[in-house]
């Protein structure tokens, strides 16, 4: 069953996850506050699923030849609807795998950010931070 990188990513943001990695001969996973979550609704990806990724990714020559001979790349890439990914793709003895970052496009408030009180009066303090 082959699944589309956007479905991939969709699903990411669903999630509530910050990364997604891929890679040839496992199902997708997903860091979700810290833990690596399998995603067990998809079958292991075969390379030919990677293959399919990296061609949607390495839009241009350039960019090919330059993962043909460093064996990595990274990117950005937008899901119209989920927002923005940072994507590093590499080889390694496994395969191709990739590993893709959501950069949400809210920006929290510092009560979203969860940080302790303290640090809200050294980022208001002017002088900056004094010991």
């Amino acid at each position: 069953m082959a699944f589309e990188l956007e479905t991939l990513l969709e699903f990411c943001v669903k999630a509530g996850a910050s990364d997604m990695h891929l890679q040839e001969g496992k199902p997708p996973v997903y860091r979700v506050n810290g833990n690596l979550i399998w995603q067990q609704s998809v079958p292991p990806l075969e390379n030919r699923d990677m293959v399919r990724f990296l061609d949607k990714l390495l839009t241009d020559d350039t960019r090919r030849k330059a993962f043909a001979q460093k064996g990595s790349a990274d990117i950005g890439y937008s899901v119209p609807g989920s927002g923005r990914f940072r994507l590093n793709v590499f080889r390694q003895l496994s395969g191709i795998s990739m590993v893709a970052r959501h950069i949400p496009t809210k920006i929290p408030d510092f009560n979203g950010l969860n940080l302790p009180p303290r640090c809200a009066r050294s980022a208001t303090n002017g002088a900056g931070w004094c010991w």
